[in-house]
C-alpha cells in the first residue's frame, strides 16, 4: 500500500487506504494491549500492580481488535451511505 498523497486517487480508494491503515493499527495495538504483561503495567503505573487497570487495558485491546476486524471488512462495502456512517462513527 502506498500512503503517498496522490491527487489522482478517487475518494473511495483514499477511504479504503485509511480504513486499512486504521484496521492494521487497531489490530496491532489491540494485540499488544491484550497481551501486556503484569510487570510492564506495574512499571507504567509507578511500581504497584493494579488488577483493575490491567483488565481495563485488556478490554480496550479487545475493543480495538474488534474495530480493526470490522474496518477491514467494511472496505468491501459498496454502499456509500453505510461507509459515511462508519466514518461518522469513528469521529
Amino acid at each position: 500500500l502506498s500512503f503517498a498523497n496522490n491527487t489522482m486517487d478517487n475518494p473511495r480508494e483514499q477511504l479504503d487506504r485509511l480504513l486499512a491503515f486504521d484496521s492494521c493499527f487497531s489490530a496491532v495495538f489491540g494485540t499488544l494491549a491484550l497481551l501486556a504483561p503484569h510487570g510492564l503495567l506495574a512499571k507504567i503505573s509507578g511500581g504497584s500492580y493494579n488488577h483493575s487497570v490491567h483488565e481495563t487495558l485488556r478490554l480496550y485491546g479487545c475493543l480495538r481488535l474488534a474495530c480493526g476486524w470490522i474496518l477491514w471488512h467494511a472496505r468491501a462495502v459498496d454502499d456509500g451511505r453505510f461507509r459515511k456512517h462508519i466514518c461518522e462513527g469513528l469521529v
